[in-house]
């Protein structure tokens, strides 16, 4: 459980001292330290064959429920302030969707989180690839124009987005998931759209 706790916890935590290094070098030394500790984390899982299972508190249920209606609106306001009318609508069904199913169907007697030899082999995909993206991402960045507090921020969307995706290889939920893939769809939005620009604002939209 604890190394589980690590792979979805220290990126986060990573993304938060991101914003505080002072130079690059900083910034590369900790990235170096998070994928490693995560890759370390991600093997030891695999071929120790760990599998286990856990089911989310109540109130932790109902903080993921509020946190992807919440979600929902941001796209669909997105979609109002960029007038892009398909955003709008599919952001309102989604979330129509969502409170369905929240409200309509059975709740489900299976733990919301599962960990097995799939998600652990997952885990080795998601933070070696992530962790190379990572640190190419620091050194991509020292190359663009802008404040290097924009830059820092970008290396710490990866390291929440690699956060996320961890999250989302033991979700056996399906409103867990669909909580998760919203998430992912939130990183990669302000990802994309991280210059700022018509063109990039149009491709994040997309």
């Amino acid at each position: 459980m604890n190394s589980i706790a690590l792979l979805i916890v220290l990126p986060a935590i990573a993304a938060w001292m991101t914003m505080r290094c002072r130079n690059e070098r900083q910034q590369y030394l900790l990235g170096i330290l998070t994928v490693s500790a995560l890759a370390i984390a991600a093997l030891f899982l695999y071929f120790d064959g760990f599998e286990s299972s856990y089911a989310l508190p109540y109130w932790l249920e109902w903080l993921v429920v509020a946190a992807d209606i919440g979600l929902l609106l941001y796209f669909a306001w997105q979609g109002v302030r960029h007038g892009r009318r398909i955003v709008t609508w599919l952001a309102a069904a989604q979330l129509l969707l969502y409170i369905w199913a929240e409200t309509a169907l059975p709740e489900a007697s299976a733990p919301q989180v599962v960990v097995d030899a799939l998600s652990t082999f997952m885990f080795l995909i998601v933070n070696i690839v992530g962790g190379i993206i990572v640190l190419y991402a620091v050194r991509y960045m020292s190359y663009e124009k802008m404040p290097e507090e924009k830059k820092r921020l970008f290396v710490a969307f990866l390291l929440l987005f690699l956060s996320v995706m961890n999250a989302v290889v033991i979700s056996n939920s399906l409103l867990l998931f669909f909580f998760l893939f919203e998430a992912t769809t939130l990183a990669s939005y302000l990802l994309i759209r991280f210059r700022g620009d018509a063109v990039a604002v149009g491709n994040a939209l997309k």
